[in-house]
């Protein structure tokens, strides 16, 4: 078994929280872990069945953590008609071995907001929905010293976050799809460079305008606007020389 504890330093006072992951092949060695009677949040892939969290049936696995869980006087925040929270690819069947427990003053604050997204694997997404879908989210306008009325957000994600750019680099992750194989294509955040080498000049600005004409179509049909001052191409080539033998 595997488990890390960290200690967050915050105005009202420290709190603990613990990752735990427990193979299903190995025990389940819960007595080694340093637990705290307050401000401790526990989450973790426990690889356990009990009917305390969707299963239907509870194993020697369950029991100990239940029996854990008691002894040390963890609340468990999940609740047995949650959402499953894990595929099988190789039985096809979905289960919940991710559980969180907490201790009460924890629990009590506790406030549970999931949704749950499928993948075309059968992959279980978990998302917060007042961070994703901007759920009682609001914003102001400051101008010359006057504040506006607060107005619902309807659309986009909050500032200030990794969620922004994530979906920025899988939306245009695949603009240079369709470039010829004689195309190199080097793709970095938003920008793009492409090259090629041939042994005369016009069959390589053939070639790059056909590249770039791929990636303009692209751009256009997904509503990407090309800054073309930030454009540049660069031409290297070396001009023919004779050499002459001498005898």
């Amino acid at each position: 078994m595997e488990y890390q504890t960290v200690k967050l330093l915050l105005l009202a006072g420290g709190m603990y929280i613990t990752n735990i992951y427990s193979p299903p092949s190995t025990p389940l060695s819960l007595k080694s872990t340093n637990n705290h009677n307050t401000r401790h949040l526990i989450v973790g892939d426990f690889n356990s069945h009990s009917p305390s969290w969707e299963f239907a049936s509870m194993d020697s696995r369950g029991g100990n953590l239940e029996d854990w869980m008691t002894e040390n006087q963890l609340i468990l925040i999940n609740k047995p008609d949650d959402t499953p929270t894990f595929f099988s690819r190789s039985s096809k069947s979905l289960s919940t071995p991710d559980l969180a427990m907490a201790t009460d003053d924890v629990h009590s604050l506790t406030e549970r907001r999931s949704s749950t997204a499928v993948t075309k694997t059968g992959r279980q997404i978990n998302v917060f929905l007042d961070f994703l879908l901007l759920q009682h989210r609001t914003t102001r306008v400051y101008l010359d010293g006057h504040i506006s009325h607060r107005i619902r957000l309807q659309q986009g994600v909050p500032q200030v976050g990794v969620i922004s750019t994530t979906l920025f680099l899988v939306f245009i992750n695949d603009i240079h799809d369709g470039i010829s194989r004689h195309i190199s294509r080097a793709l970095h955040a938003d920008d793009l460079a492409i090259w090629n080498a041939e042994k005369n000049l016009p069959t390589a600005t053939y070639r790059m305008q056909e590249a770039l004409n791929t990636v303009a179509a692209r751009a256009l049909n997904w509503g990407v606007v090309i800054n073309e001052t930030k454009e540049q191409l660069v031409d290297l080539h070396f001009p023919f020389i004779h050499l002459a033998r001498a005898n």
